[in-house]
């Protein structure tokens, strides 16, 4: 790790992805321990498609030898595990998936879930209600009375907020005054409130239903659905993603009000992984890395106080300022 990072001195800890390295362990979770509050992993792909390509084995089996790996070193650092199960299914799938989840809380007691599914942590809690069932970003809770009702209905100790509420700061103090903890999604690369989440969350579900009838590489893909804000708002009008991304310098006005820090990139090198977590264990950087832009210090309170008419404001369009883009960014859909 190097010289002690500024994120130990604070409460904040980091939602470090797993991507299936079989040196992650060594290269991610032993030199970042002391950043890390929790390691999140999907459920494996034949229970759940959780919205990201799958990129571990095929094979459950296999993948559980991988996540029991993986269980063994966190629990000697008492770092906990985070399962993602993102997709709501048919009744069928979503029987296999509750079920999935019951023998994970067994096998890897004090693990998280995360869920998108409302019902299906509700049924969860009545059947189990020592299982820490949390929400999604894609379950949009983004006030108090949504993070209400899964704590009331599903028990749910903490949340994740949605993504367009993670520079709302009064809609954070209301959660964190129902108990509750808060974890962000600081760099998903989503656009806020984007206009084809619904066709991208409906695509994945369909994915999720004959991924296993068309077995062939690419013969259907689950990220059509987000092609228009990859390829078109996200490059003509980038600074929209200032609404709600985090950047590691933003993590200072967050001490106090969120817990974790979910940075993205399970399905990135590892090199990748660890140069996120070290910038964001650094507080410093105000650059996004995709769409990539810098903003000036003084766009923390704008934005964090603004009415969101972006549309006939023009201070962000202005003030923010276009970094060179990978001539492949977008190229797939993905951003």
């Amino acid at each position: 790790m190097g010289k002690r990072p500024p994120l130990l001195d604070t409460p904040l800890r980091i939602s470090a992805p797993y991507n299936h390295d079989p040196d992650y362990v060594a290269k991610v979770l032993t030199p970042w321990r002391a950043c890390i509050g929790e390691v999140y992993l999907p459920v494996h792909e034949v229970y759940c498609h959780t919205g990201r390509p799958w990129t571990g084995p095929h094979d459950p089996e296999v993948y559980d030898r991988q996540v029991a790996r993986l269980a063994r070193a966190c629990r000697r650092f008492g770092i906990p595990l985070n399962f993602v199960a993102n997709q709501v299914g048919s009744p069928h799938r979503t029987t296999l998936l509750g079920r999935e989840i019951l023998r994970l809380h067994r096998a890897y007691p004090g693990s998280r879930f995360t869920l998108s599914d409302f019902e299906l942590a509700v049924e969860l809690h009545r059947r189990e209600p020592k299982l820490d069932l949390q929400p999604s970003t894609v379950a949009h809770v983004g006030d108090p009375v949504a993070a209400w009702y899964w704590k009331s209905e599903a028990g749910s100790r903490g949340v994740t907020l949605h993504r367009a509420a993670n520079k709302r700061l009064d809609a954070i103090r209301a959660i964190r005054r129902l108990g509750l903890s808060i974890r962000i999604v600081a760099n998903d690369k989503c656009l806020p409130d984007c206009p084809t989440e619904r066709n991208h969350g409906a695509q994945i579900q369909l994915y999720d239903e004959v991924r296993h009838a068309w077995p062939e590489p690419g013969a259907f893909s689950g990220y059509a659905g987000c092609r228009r804000c990859s390829l078109e708002l996200k490059r003509g009008q980038f600074w929209l993603v200032a609404i709600k991304d985090v950047l590691p310098g933003h993590l200072r006005h967050l001490v106090g009000l969120v817990d974790l820090v979910k940075l993205s990139g399970r399905g990135t090198p590892t090199p990748s992984i660890v140069a996120s977590i070290k910038r964001y264990a650094a507080m410093k950087d105000l650059t996004n890395d995709g769409p990539f832009y810098r903003e000036p210090p003084e766009a923390w309170e704008r934005i964090t106080t603004c009415d969101r008419a972006c549309a006939v404001c023009g201070w962000c369009e202005a003030h923010l300022v276009r970094l060179p883009t990978p001539g492949d960014f977008g190229r797939d859909g993905r951003g």
